[in-house]
């Protein structure tokens, strides 16, 4: 119906601009809303990506925690906890809300808890920042409990605005479980020839030079004797004496040529002193590391892998894996008495040149049917145990010495010999 006083066309004109003004407004307001979605939509985007990219950082940071661990455990815990607190650990208390004791806005650990907060050396990356901090808990008094560790990682953007921590509880057991009771132990055959001297250490009870499961047999000049016997005639008597040996008198000997005495434990028919043994290390991985040889890729993937021994010194602590023959040259000092090494040797051969010193615990794995050969130069000192995988032939003119207090400090993870096991069910990503 067309209002009176106003043309008809005008009137179209008019409801028509409404209705563009109204479309306008609605096209406008549909827009608006997209792009607020859209805006949105990039801003959870990129804040998905931030959170993604803090916790791959804090994942990253985690992984390099533990590997510094397994690496440095014994340094990082302070000898195992044998010794004092080192200075890096830190006590938290119900106040700190600064990482690892807390989370920047609240406290996580108490005064219960040491942190070995910010550890040097796994921090920077590229693409932004991680941090990797240690917890202990204190059990009585000041003492910490050292057999576990709280592995706790934080990874940030380089703008700050995306953080993500990850946490995980690790049980710290000593690699070598068991403590060799023989300085020589063999699966087969056991020779010991030439000049050299077998020094027996009898705190683990009845002293024992060799136990083989086959015939083990002193040849030459050979001999075995107690440490009091082979120190007797030292000046300065030290457990590693160059200038010692066991005595020439029979009647302060154990075992020498063609007469073996009680400290000889083998299988010979029943014609040594001893009745042939019943039991012998068939697999020394499995009895001294809980891994038999089938699964040995496990141990040399945690074993610093070295082409021989020439670049061993006194520093030198931990798992080493050869694949080939070990060799030590002259006077050179391999692992020491405080921090003893462990070798695994893969080839048949271990030499000691003259004036050498090594301690710790070498494991022979020759090639089957195959006896492992060891050479002990003039001089040259072996401190701890030598096991073979199968036969074994000694010679030279060198000291081997059964040092249980040596092999026992392997055994407590001395010298970084640390296996880590996380604890079920303690990872946390908050």
């Amino acid at each position: 119906m067309l209002r009176p006083g106003k043309p008809a066309m005008f009137q179209r004109g008019a409801a028509a601009l409404a209705s563009v003004i109204v479309m306008l407004g609605l096209i406008s307001l549909v827009t608006l809303g997209f792009v607020v979605a859209l805006l949105g939509e990039q801003r959870s985007l990129a804040s998905e990506e931030r959170s993604q990219l803090a916790a791959m950082l804090a994942d990253s940071a985690l992984d390099q925690g533990i590997a510094y661990l397994r690496r440095n455990a014994w340094d990082i815990t302070g000898q195992g906890g044998a010794g004092p607190v080192p200075a890096h650990w830190r006590p938290c208390s119900a106040s700190n809300i600064d990482p690892p004791c807390g989370d920047g806005t609240r406290n996580l650990y108490d005064h219960r808890w040491l942190a070995y907060a910010d550890v040097p050396g796994l921090r920077p990356v590229s693409s932004g920042s991680c941090r990797v901090h240690y917890l202990v808990r204190v059990v009585d008094g000041d003492a910490a409990a050292f057999e576990t560790v709280t592995v706790l990682s934080q990874g940030s953007t380089r703008d700050g605005m995306g953080q993500a921590r990850q946490r995980v509880s690790i049980r710290l057991n000593p690699r070598v479980s068991a403590v060799a009771a023989a300085p020589l132990i063999a699966a087969g055959a056991l020779t010991v020839s030439d000049d050299v001297s077998v020094v027996v250490d009898d705190a683990l009870g009845k002293p024992r030079s060799a136990w083989a499961s086959a015939d083990a047999r002193f040849i030459g000049a050979s001999r075995s004797c107690l440490r009091s016997e082979y120190l007797a005639g030292a000046q300065e008597p030290t457990a590693d004496c160059g200038a010692c040996r066991c005595p020439d008198e029979p009647t302060r000997l154990l075992s020498k040529a063609a007469a073996e005495g009680a400290d000889v434990f083998d299988r010979d028919g029943n014609v040594g002193h001893n009745p042939d043994v019943t039991s012998y290390i068939s697999d020394p991985l499995l009895q001294f590391f809980g891994l038999s040889r089938s699964r040995a890729a496990l141990l040399y993937g945690e074993a610093v892998a070295i082409a021989g021994c020439a670049a061993l010194t006194e520093a030198s602590n931990g798992l080493f894996w050869i694949d080939g023959p070990c060799s030590i040259p002259a006077n050179r000092l391999a692992g020491a008495s405080d921090a003893p090494l462990v070798l695994i040797v893969g080839g048949g051969d271990l030499s000691l040149g003259a004036g050498s010193r090594l301690h710790g615990l070498v494991i022979m794995l020759p090639a089957p049917g195959i006896a492992a050969q060891i050479d002990l130069s003039e001089s040259a000192i072996f401190v701890g145990a030598l096991v073979s995988a199968g036969g074994m032939t000694v010679s030279g003119a060198g000291a081997l010495i059964h040092d249980v207090p040596l092999l026992r400090k392997l055994a407590q993870g001395r010298g970084g010999l640390i296996a880590l096991a996380p604890v079920p069910g303690s990872w946390r990503d908050w």
